[in-house]
């Protein structure tokens, strides 16, 4: 969860995200993935990734600004 809300901070600060509980977001986030992954490999439909990642974009989309996210270092 701490990676979640690290990454979700940085977001927030690079203005792509709107201010919000971040901690309890990271929930969320590892809440919709996990679920996810479990539906996807019930039903497997589709590439895993785009399953996942049109889950979290859905989770996401009401906290964007619009501002299109930077390359972030690893």
């Amino acid at each position: 969860l701490e990676g979640y809300r690290r990454l979700l901070e940085e977001a927030v600060a690079a203005k792509e995200l709107r201010r919000c509980d971040t901690a309890r977001l990271a929930r969320a986030v590892s809440a919709v993935a996990g679920g996810s992954l479990i539906n996807w490999g019930m039903l497997q439909r589709g590439n895993v990734e785009r399953w996942v990642r049109e889950d979290l974009e859905t989770l996401l989309a009401p906290l964007r600004t619009g501002r299109k996210p930077q390359a972030r270092r690893r």
